[in-house]
């Protein structure tokens, strides 16, 4: 591969640009200030056991002989009730 001075000119231009630019100023003080930007906080959190809930779902599964791949399993499994309020099972 030969030099290119004309390429190499293109790219000079673009990191003089890039340079240029001002960012705007992100005060980031603490860790606080730091969750805050990335969205991560205590009220995304559901507080849930998720091994408890898959002990508690497994032993519905077995129960009522639900098998994988039925309709009735993918909806134990996979319906969220805080988000839809769809029930993974009907309570009999």
């Amino acid at each position: 591969m030969t030099f290119d001075p004309w390429q190499q000119s293109k790219i000079q231009n673009g990191l003089n640009k890039l340079q240029a630019v001002s960012l705007p100023e992100n005060n980031i003080d603490s860790l606080d200030d730091l969750k805050r930007l990335a969205g991560v906080n205590e009220q995304a959190s559901f507080g849930e056991n998720m091994s408890k809930n898959a002990s508690n779902l497994g032993q519905i599964q077995r129960e009522r002989n639900i098998r994988p791949g039925d309709p009735e399993w993918f909806r134990l499994w996979f319906a969220i009730p805080k988000m839809t309020g769809e029930q993974p099972y009907d309570k009999y």
